[in-house]
């Protein structure tokens, strides 16, 4: 029989940098760019990072409470005395948690945290205590991130979370600039931003003090800074599909091959410690042969989180288990059959190949660094944090020890894993090896791209050169980014009157690019035209232009909004 105990909470904590570094915890955790962040009924968030496990909550101070209640009050019609008392008696005892995930009116004040899972990493009150490793003895050695010792919690978050960019500044700069501020893709975030200001909280935006961070009132999503391999495999998994499948395949993967580090109640937030009987660590074979038949180790535990919006139905699930992320040595015993049954379709053939790349084969000698293959090179202590245990393979060691050349030294070994194509490559790129001027680039992108990055008057001369038989265009020319762009606009009209969409549907993407309204079932089922590398490389550059270093940040709050209307 199982044995388990329920372990006494550390208390929540105010994350302190997120006091002026906003941060949109649903938009960041679960708008995909991770993969193993769930969401509570509280409105928290659940997830592990290494072999930790944390809970995260947006916070709401008095004063934008009592609006918020006032404003809550004000929409409703009268209730009774004996109802209000009733409705107090049942309300949360915290005034902060009370609110979380229940309104949008209002931005957070900060974010608080709490360390679920182990509890012997003890972190003094005065916030610069060092977070003490486990003993040997006690440390999972499967987990795959990286180690945060000589970090504290608060420390180790405020990495993770990037709180350490001025997004404020970023956005003033992409947006108040003479020189972008009457571009057309700049115009279409502000008028977004007025959008969401307008529907948000009225007139008056500065509810309190803690508001004039949020002046500008965009979305504030971050890129969390996670481990070379964690990201790499994740991705692997995006292919062609969404972020909730995406999200239940991670779980999949890390319930068959990571280590059990705690189940979280729910509904309270109550933590039982990992299973550690020894009849539980044999039946972990078991569990990887025949995933069907450990649906729950307990009754009360569930196997799979739910990713749909919670309901308050009875039937609910409680518990969710949580898992590290498998390491290399762990994904090492996943075959082609159990990827599979673990949903995995196609993928499988990659994940297997891709482990096994990593694990015996290294960059050709024209791509590594001479001074890491020498031993003479040191990486700065934060990419050891952010790493860790990936500097252990050889093969990651040659990616990270590009980290100060050109971005192109780690897409070209990234491309080297089976399974691995633009789009990943550069999804690692931005979301692990802080490449942050990089664009991940797919169809969304590229019909964005057409609609507010190419100039059709460009085009037009282009046009009239090609008539002149016996006068190639110069080869700049010809290969310009626009006329790249509005090529793949034509070939994807040209799709559309094959599959028979109407010529009202056609008309309006030649006026507007794809984003424009057209029958939902045409638009599902219509394929678009492939993306090359010289489209890569155009919509990219374009982007860089426009937004400087931080493009794939400004890329992130655009994939919002688009994907939004």
């Amino acid at each position: 029989m199982t044995t388990s105990s329920t372990a006494a909470l550390h208390s929540w904590r105010v994350l302190t940098s997120s006091l002026k570094a906003k941060v949109s915890l649903q938009m960041t955790l679960c708008g995909g760019q991770c993969f193993h962040w769930h969401r509570t009924p509280r409105g928290t968030f659940v997830g592990a990072i290494g072999d930790g496990v944390f809970e995260l909550r947006e916070a709401q101070c008095t004063a934008k409470l009592k609006k918020q209640e006032l404003r809550r009050t004000a929409s409703q019609p009268p209730v009774s005395t004996e109802a209000k008392q009733r409705h107090q008696a049942n309300a949360p005892a915290s005034t902060s948690e009370a609110v979380m995930g229940k309104s949008d009116c209002f931005s957070c004040c900060w974010i608080e945290y709490r360390r679920l899972w182990p509890l012997a990493h003890p972190v003094r009150l005065s916030g610069k205590g060092r977070t003490s490793p486990l003993p040997s003895s006690l440390r999972p050695t499967g987990a795959s991130s990286a180690p945060t010792v000589g970090e504290s919690d608060e420390e180790m978050l405020s990495r993770y979370l990037s709180l350490d960019v001025d997004l404020d500044k970023l956005w003033q700069e992409w947006t108040d600039s003479p020189e972008t501020r009457r571009h057309p893709l700049v115009e279409y975030l502000v008028g977004n931003r007025l959008e969401r200001q307008f529907l948000g909280s009225g007139h008056d935006q500065r509810v309190c003090e803690h508001d004039e961070a949020q002046a500008n009132l965009y979305i504030p999503i971050r890129h969390v800074r996670q481990d070379l391999h964690s990201c790499l495999f994740s991705f692997l998994c995006s292919q062609n599909n969404n972020v909730t499948r995406i999200t239940g395949m991670i779980y999949a993967l890390s319930r068959a091959y990571g280590d059990h580090l705690c189940d979280v109640q729910l509904a309270t937030g109550e933590v039982r410690a990992p299973r550690t009987s020894a009849a539980d660590w044999r039946s972990k074979a078991t569990q990887r042969k025949f995933q069907s038949a450990a649906a729950a180790i307990r009754r009360d535990t569930i196997a799979y989180p739910s990713l749909k919006p919670h309901s308050s139905s009875t039937n609910a699930p409680e518990w969710l288990s949580v898992y590290s992320f498998p390491s290399l040595e762990q994904l090492a015993a996943a075959t082609e059959d159990t990827l599979r049954s673990l949903g995995f379709g196609y993928r499988s053939k990659y994940m297997v190949e891709a482990v096994s790349f990593i694990q015996t084969q290294l960059p050709p000698p024209e791509l590594q660094d001479k001074k890491a293959v020498e031993g003479k090179m040191h990486s700065p202590p934060h990419l050891i944090r952010q790493h860790g245990a990936c500097y252990r393979n050889g093969f990651y060691s040659a990616v990270l020890s590009h980290h100060s050349h050109h971005h192109q030294h780690q897409r070209d070994m990234l491309l080297l894993l089976p399974g691995v194509g633009r789009k990943v490559a550069d999804c690692v790129a931005l979301f692990a090896l802080n490449r942050t001027h990089i664009v991940p680039v797919d169809t969304h992108m590229a019909q964005v791209a057409v609609e507010y990055l190419a100039a059709p008057r460009a085009v037009t001369a282009v046009g009239r050169k090609r008539s002149r038989r016996g006068c190639p265009l110069p080869e700049e020319e010809a290969h310009s980014p626009d006329n790249l762009l509005l090529e793949w606009r034509k070939q994807a009209e040209a799709l559309k009157v094959k599959k028979g969409a109407s010529p009202a549907s056609v008309k309006a993407i030649g006026e507007h690019g794809s984003s424009a309204a057209s029958p939902p079932r045409a638009s599902r089922k219509t394929p678009l035209p492939p993306l090359y590398e010289r489209h890569h490389n155009a919509i990219q550059d374009a982007f860089w232009k426009l937004f400087g270093n931080y493009a794939g940040w400004a890329h992130s709050i655009l994939f919002y909004y688009r994907m939004r209307k």
